[in-house]
């Protein structure tokens, strides 16, 4: 995949991620979403539901055998050890439904993919991107943002943050870093900027 630059996208819960791939998006950069492939992966590929409920047992599935995956998260939020086992089981299967998004993209001309993965580094997805960027937000903004995202109450937003790497583990991954602590238009700002950098590097014209 030589043709296209590929942008490994991360960053803890509630620091604005998604925020900032919707944006890129916006500008005309093609985007895939980890969760996405992980969705569609756990629906279309029976084996892989398998494989979810011989790690967290049946009560991850409706009453239809379908995967809840809101109750799947809230397991795997709960501490770090259910997080790997829950990267363990899916991540295989979507890297190798995302190599062949990127590949599709590819062969349709697009010069730059967005990555867009919460576990980017953990799963070792950015060992297929040229460059990474991490959003990142303090714990307080994170926790207001994920209580009202998710309907949680403070503790709950807190377990999904403790359960997650420490902002300075991004830090020292992330070739790129967008803080997201302040207003939409800091953000926007900080968007262009990276905008510009990504396309320079992959010898696109600026827009």
């Amino acid at each position: 995949m030589k043709d296209i630059f590929v942008v490994g996208l991360t960053g803890p819960t509630g620091a604005g991620k998604t925020t900032v791939a919707k944006k890129l998006r916006a500008r005309g950069i093609s985007t895939i979403n980890a969760d996405e492939v992980s969705r569609r992966v756990t629906q279309e590929d029976a084996h892989a539901l398998k494989e979810l409920v011989c790690g967290f047992g049946t009560t991850i599935l409706n009453e239809d055998g379908t995967l809840n995956r809101k109750r799947l998260a809230h397991i795997a939020f709960s501490d770090a050890e259910q997080n790997r086992k829950l990267t363990d089981i899916l991540h295989p299967l979507i890297m190798m439904e995302t190599r062949r998004q990127l590949r599709r993209l590819s062969l349709a001309g697009a010069k730059i993919a967005i990555l867009d993965a919460a576990l980017l580094f953990e799963s070792n997805a950015y060992l297929l991107c040229d460059t990474t960027v991490a959003v990142l937000a303090d714990d307080e903004t994170r926790m207001v943002r994920i209580m009202e995202r998710d309907g949680l109450n403070r503790q709950e937003a807190m377990e999904r943050i403790n359960a997650q790497n420490p902002l300075n583990f991004y830090r020292t991954h992330a070739n790129h870093i967008i803080t997201n602590n302040g207003s939409e238009s800091a953000l926007d700002y900080a968007v262009t900027q990276l905008e510009r950098e990504l396309r320079r590097a992959s010898y696109e014209p600026l827009r």
